[in-house]
């Protein structure tokens, strides 16, 4: 291997260990993301609509299940290396498609209801 080769190398590797660092650093600032979503749940259980509260409810519930998932992977991350957090943070990650999932169902339906001139 080449002068060049081993460069290349090492680049390679700087940037492994700069993209872990960003990541690690990024779930460290969202830590308490979830304090938001759960003071906004007395909101939710005013609504009018027993629909509307339900989904709503449980798209803040997959939200906050995300984040808690999530700070336990970055945990173990931290504990253990990198690769010990992974199969916890995949399964924030499903958490993280069904709460945009309900979202996207809630915002259809508002959608639908300002489209036809309903309130929601």
């Amino acid at each position: 291997m080449g002068a060049q080769g081993l460069v290349l190398l090492k680049l390679g590797s700087d940037a492994r260990k700069l993209l872990s660092a960003m990541t690690t650093a990024r779930r460290t600032f969202r830590l308490g993301r979830e304090l938001p979503v759960l003071l906004s749940v007395p909101d939710v259980l005013r609504r009018q609509q027993l629909s509307d509260r339900v989904l709503e409810l449980a798209q803040k519930v997959a939200l906050v299940m995300y984040f808690l998932v999530d700070h336990i992977g970055w945990l173990k991350q931290v504990r253990s290396g990198a690769k010990s957090g992974s199969k916890t943070i995949q399964l924030g990650l499903k958490w993280l498609a069904i709460s945009s999932l309900i979202s996207m169902l809630l915002g259809r339906r508002f959608w639908r209801g300002a489209a036809w001139g309903l309130e929601t």
